[in-house]
């Protein structure tokens, strides 16, 4: 998701604030082997990891106004309201759609899921 430069640009423009994306994008990874990496003595504080981050590149605001930022988040979630409605899974009032059973596994074959 982070290499996907409209939709950093486009958190940006919607809250306001900068968006980084760091040079490791796995940070969840990177997270759990620092954690890890402190646990056994590897690094000695904290403060030895913030060296090893790095920023890849950073969106802006460009003179987008905050009007104009909650104006394109209503389009936004109006898009995704009628994504949901076209899918059948959220009708117009909201209220959930007709949603289709799942098929129970004893229905299943081995060919597919609810062919017989």
């Amino acid at each position: 998701m982070v290499y996907n430069e409209l939709l950093m640009q486009f958190q940006a423009d919607v809250l306001g604030v900068p968006v980084i994306r760091p040079k490791v994008a796995e940070t969840t990874s990177l997270g759990a082997a620092y954690a890890a990496g402190l646990a056994v003595g590897f690094w000695k504080a904290v403060e030895d990891l913030r060296a090893n981050w790095v920023k890849d590149k950073e969106w802006h605001r460009p003179g987008c106004r905050r009007e104009d930022g909650e104006r394109e988040y209503r389009q936004l979630e109006e898009g995704r309201d009628a994504d949901l409605r076209l899918g059948g899974r959220v009708d117009a009032s909201g209220a959930a759609g007709a949603v289709p059973a799942p098929v129970p596994a004893s229905a299943r074959s081995p060919g597919g899921a609810g062919r017989r």
